[in-house]
């Protein structure tokens, strides 16, 4: 029975692809794919999530201004964070899928009790807590994501960790529960723990 219905998923697939359709169950099966991965993180489940990406995978952490690219380079975006913020949680507060494009949103929080690598160094650990909301774009093809790309307000997430004084600095290195970096450098993303936090500080998840 079983088979007989993988075979069915997979001769709609061929054929809505064959008549310019599109795959109907794309939206349903890849925004299963995001609520997935946000439970992966805030497991700590690194390996899974990286699974889930294509060879050629980008992820664009817009407001640091920088690119991780392929498994290992999404694999580092989220250990950058998971090292600074351990506890950081992440939850979906909204999501859309149309076709191959998921867009979500999802706020997290976490403490800072590690260490968080910058581009310009290493910020000790500061024990303060960091929240943040966050939105992010996916696209998909066959089933995993190719590109990914990443918005927070990377300001807000270094005054929290910082001071206030340092609201001007770049954004944090490391992915959305991720603490600002030091005066005069670029952070990467808050991606991971900081803008996830409460996953980024406090507790947050999808």
């Amino acid at each position: 029975m079983n088979d007989l219905r993988v075979f069915g998923e997979q001769l709609r697939t061929l054929l809505s692809g064959l008549l310019g359709f599109g795959d109907p169950g794309a939206p349903e099966r890849n925004s299963r794919l995001i609520h997935q991965i946000f439970e992966w993180y805030n497991q700590g489940d690194l390996d899974s999530i990286v699974e889930s990406v294509t060879d050629d995978f980008e992820l664009h952490d817009v407001p640091a201004g920088q690119i991780y690219r392929g498994p290992d380079g999404l694999r580092r975006w989220f250990s950058i964070s998971k090292t600074a913020l351990p506890e950081a949680r992440l939850f979906i507060t909204n999501l859309i899928a149309d076709g191959e494009k998921v867009a979500s949103e999802h706020a997290g929080g976490g403490l800072q009790t590690g260490p968080l690598e910058v581009p310009g160094g290493t910020v000790p650990p500061t024990n303060r807590l960091v929240k943040a909301e966050v939105a992010e774009t996916f696209e998909f093809r066959d089933g995993r994501i190719f590109r990914w790309r990443v918005y927070y307000d990377g300001a807000a997430l270094a005054a929290q960790l910082l001071g206030p004084e340092a609201g001007g600095s770049s954004a944090p290195a490391g992915g959305p529960a991720t603490a600002p970096p030091t005066s005069g450098t670029t952070g990467s993303s808050a991606g991971a723990a900081a803008s996830r936090p409460a996953p980024g500080g406090a507790s947050a998840r999808d």
